[in-house]
């Protein structure tokens, strides 16, 4: 697993040398337009809020409060680096909106934080869940740019209520 750490480096170096690393879900949010570093999906599932809300909240308990460990040797560095990546997501329902958030925490040799890292770790990910109509909601995903496509397919699936695996959090 030598790359697959870059892009979470990476997306933190950045947002951080633009002077700004987003405390919140909702700093992170705005900082969608026009930024390079996250992006926002919109799409709709055929499932009432309810559920899809629920369904976040259990695959977010049962899947993401975990740590993953990863190596990397070679490219750029001259010694090997271990990494521990601690995932903390939280929950926020009312009648109105579901808010998963996805923090991270990361910790490692060699690794430079620029700004003082959030409660909870660097925000990864915000999905939230609207409803549009009894059996139909809104998903507004905001996400990194690079890296995370087994995370981001993960929160897709939940919704859309296809496929309740945990996403194996080794992979980018």
């Amino acid at each position: 697993m030598k790359s697959r750490f870059i892009p979470a480096i990476i997306l933190i170096t950045a947002i951080s040398g633009c002077g700004t690393m987003p405390k919140t879900a909702e700093e992170f949010r705005r900082m969608e337009p026009g930024s390079s570093f996250v992006k926002l999906e919109q799409f709709e599932v055929n499932r009432p809020f309810r559920q899809v809300a629920k369904t976040f909240r259990e695959r977010a308990d049962a899947c993401l409060r975990i740590r993953v460990t990863t190596n990397s040797s070679g490219g750029y560095r001259s010694h090997p680096t271990t990494f521990k990546q601690d995932y903390l997501p939280t929950m926020r329902i009312t009648k109105r909106r579901a808010e998963l958030h996805i923090q991270q925490h990361i910790e490692g040799t060699n690794l430079v934080k620029v700004h003082k890292e959030p409660d909870g770790g660097y925000y990864l990910l915000v999905a939230d869940a609207i409803p549009i109509g009894r059996n139909r909601t809104r998903i507004d995903l905001y996400r990194p740019t690079m890296g995370n496509s087994v995370l981001n397919q993960s929160i897709r699936n939940w919704a859309t209520g296809e496929n309740l695996g945990c996403p194996d959090l080794a992979k980018r």
